[in-house]
C-alpha cells in the first residue's frame, strides 16, 4: 500500500470552512471528501471509507457529537472521528471524552496542528487502514491560504452580520446565535482573532436575549471586518 493517500472526510455546515480545510489538507497530500451536514453522513462513510473524519459540533439538525454517538451504535464503516470546533479546549476535550470521538482539533489556519491532529487520531485504538502511509509534504504557508480566502470570508461575513440583524430585529435570538456561531469559526480558520471573538459575544448576548447588547456587538464586529486588508 506504498504510496497510498490517506483520505479525510470533512462534515461541516459552512462551506468556507470546508473548502478552507480541504485547500490546507490537499496540499500536504491528503484526499479529501466533504459533506455539507450530518444527513448522508452513513452513506457517505461506507462509500468513502474515509481513513479519519473531521466532524464540526455545531450543525443544524444534529450536532457533531451526536452524529458520532449515532455513528457508534450502528454496522458502518470504522475509521477515528475527530471533533473540529473553535470551542475551547475544556469543552472540546469533555465533548470527545462523552460521546467517544478519537479526538479533537480547534479550528484555524495552523495546517500543521491539524495534520498533526489528524495524525494523532489514527495512532490510537481504532486507527483505520491507512496509518502509516507516505508522509505529509508541508505544503502552503497559513498566509497563503489566508490571502486566497479572505476576499470569499469578507462577503460571506457581511452576508451572515445582515442576517443576524434581521432576526435579532425579529427577536429570533437562537437563529441569530447559529449565524454568529459559524461566522466566529470561519474567522477562527483564517487566524481572524479579533474578528472570532466579536462573533462570539455577539452569539453569546444573542443566546442570553440581550438584543441591544448584541446590536452593540455586532456594530463592533462589522467595523473589525470593514477594516480587513483583503488582498
Amino acid at each position: 500500500m506504498a504510496g497510498k493517500r490517506l483520505k479525510v472526510l470533512i462534515v461541516d455546515d459552512s462551506e468556507l470552512c470546508r473548502e478552507l480545510t480541504r485547500a490546507v489538507l490537499e496540499e500536504r497530500g491528503y484526499e479529501v471528501v466533504t459533506l455539507d451536514g450530518p444527513f448522508g453522513f452513513s452513506r457517505v462513510l461506507n462509500q468513502e471509507k474515509p481513513d479519519v473524519a473531521l466532524v464540526d459540533i455545531r450543525m443544524p439538525a444534529l450536532e457533531g457529537d451526536k452524529l458520532v454517538e449515532i455513528v457508534s451504535r450502528h454496522e458502518l464503516h470504522r475509521c477515528p472521528i475527530v471533533l473540529f470546533s473553535d470551542r475551547s479546549e475544556d469543552e472540546l476535550a469533555r465533548l470527545a471524552r462523552l460521546c467517544g470521538a478519537a479526538g479533537f482539533v480547534h479550528k484555524s489556519g495552523d495546517g500543521e496542528m491539524l495534520v498533526h491532529a489528524i495524525e494523532r487520531s489514527l495512532r490510537g485504538p481504532g486507527a483505520g487502514a491507512g496509518a502509516g502511509s507516505r508522509p505529509m509534504t508541508r505544503g502552503a504557508t497559513n498566509a497563503d491560504v489566508r490571502d486566497r480566502f479572505l476576499p470569499r470570508f469578507l462577503d460571506i461575513a457581511r452576508q451572515r452580520q445582515r442576517r443576524a440583524g434581521v432576526l435579532l430585529a425579529r427577536r429570533r435570538g437562537g437563529p441569530a446565535a447559529a449565524e454568529l456561531h459559524a461566522l466566529a469559526g470561519e474567522a477562527a480558520m483564517l487566524d481572524l482573532g479579533e474578528i472570532a471573538d466579536a462573533a462570539r459575544a455577539a452569539k453569546a448576548a444573542a443566546r442570553r436575549g440581550d438584543l441591544e447588547g448584541c446590536l452593540r456587538d455586532l456594530h463592533s464586529l462589522a467595523q473589525q471586518v470593514e477594516e480587513l486588508d483583503v488582498p
